[in-house]
């Protein structure tokens, strides 16, 4: 994949982004070079897929640990861009933290108060911000010990959900389906993310399994004020139970859109923000389920049909007025073909039904570019050489 030098035009405007191998901040990139501003892309990983767009200009490796941080900020001073753009949540947090110093040398995206983004990454404090507020949840049960899993576990209504308080994607989620397993994923969920750390973090939280249509609010606030809003309802996600959306539909709900206003104005917000909801086939009641406090894996739908969001971020940075007259048409289908939906495909129950809602592409776009072909083929190394679900 050997690819010819390219020159930065440095009269053009310049924005960084962050977390190269995500869908997310491929679509960053792809968006922000067809506007003709340069973009600088940072990963993780060499087979990056964003590193691979015709639309970067230059690319940067940074730590998965360790000085994060100071490997970023080198970068941000040699490339001198005019924002940085974080996607996920290490990232979101190293810029919040960190917002002083990064200030010195670009200009900062709106980011939330580290406090409203440390409450809403954690399921466990956002349940309890949740419940404090009025708003509907599941059912939900919060672990300081062990030993309070013991307790717990003859009296639980099965099957339940066990979550890790810090995670993304579905990582570490898993259904429990009997008081004989519980404790053995409980100490899987709390060692997959603190294998070496007795953390009051470390132990996951149970909850209500409920079935029902999942739907995302995505909003852009100002010092907690929904300034744009899109929402969408997941038909397909990947992996099955708990990962990402592989196909979504836009749709409008205003008793959810009342709900997320009133959270994110009882939280100060600021800047962009994904709540996720499950619409309980039980009683039709919206039930708050997670949220990320960040761009969100699904982002790619809203810029595509008119809702971009973070070009909203980028002119709010460097200063440019911004627009907040968006409106959106409700029915507009997204999908991931490459490779979350080739992935469902292969590993579907129900073939026959499968297929035949795999080749209804009424009112739908997708992540695929003949244009910009190489991000796909750097993405399907990268599957294979590291063994990973797709994400």
């Amino acid at each position: 994949m050997a690819r010819k030098l390219k020159i930065i035009d440095m009269s053009k405007k310049t924005v960084m982004i962050l977390d190269a191998n995500t869908r997310i901040a491929l679509a960053l990139t792809r968006d922000f070079g067809l506007k003709g501003i340069n973009v600088i892309t940072g990963g993780t990983s060499r087979l990056s897929r964003s590193f691979y767009s015709k639309h970067s200009k230059a690319h940067f490796l940074y730590p998965s640990k360790g000085d994060i941080h100071e490997v970023i900020l080198f970068n941000v001073k040699k490339f001198k861009p005019d924002t940085i753009i974080p996607v996920l949540d290490n990232s979101f947090e190293i810029m919040i933290k960190n917002r002083q110093e990064y200030s010195l040398y670009t200009n900062l995206i709106p980011l939330p108060p580290y406090a409203a983004f440390n409450l809403v990454r954690d399921k466990y404090s956002l349940m309890r911000h949740a419940s404090e507020s009025n708003i509907q949840t599941p059912q939900t049960f919060y672990l300081n010990s062990i030993d309070e899993a013991e307790n717990l576990k003859e009296i639980l209504r099965y099957p339940v959900i066990i979550k890790p308080r810090l995670s993304a994607g579905g990582f570490g989620m898993d259904i429990v389906k009997s008081s004989n397993s519980l404790l053995d994923k409980i100490i899987k969920a709390k060692y997959l993310f603190y294998p070496d750390l007795d953390s009051e973090r470390s132990l996951p939280i149970i909850q209500e399994y409920i079935e029902g249509e999942v739907v995302n609010f995505y909003a852009y606030c100002e010092k907690g004020n929904s300034k744009v809003i899109y929402m969408t309802k997941t038909i397909r996600q990947y992996p099955v139970k708990f990962g990402p959306p592989i196909a979504i539909v836009s749709i409008k709900d205003k008793i959810i859109t009342d709900i997320s206003i009133n959270l994110l104005k009882s939280l100060e917000w600021e800047g962009v923000i994904c709540l996720q909801y499950i619409i309980d086939k039980k009683d039709g009641v919206p039930k708050l389920i997670d949220a990320n406090p960040r761009l969100w894996g699904a982002i790619e739908a809203a810029m595509v049909y008119g809702v971009n969001f973070p070009q909203m971020l980028f002119k709010k940075a460097i200063g440019e007025e911004l627009d907040i007259e968006y409106d959106y048409s409700v029915g507009k289908k997204f999908r991931w073909i490459l490779f979350g939906e080739a992935f469902y495909l292969l590993r579907a129950g129900n073939r026959i039904r499968t297929v035949i809602n795999y080749l209804d592409f009424k009112n739908m776009k997708c992540e695929i570019s003949l244009c910009d072909i190489l991000p796909h083929f750097a993405h399907l190394l990268s599957l294979l050489i590291n063994r990973s679900e797709v994400r």
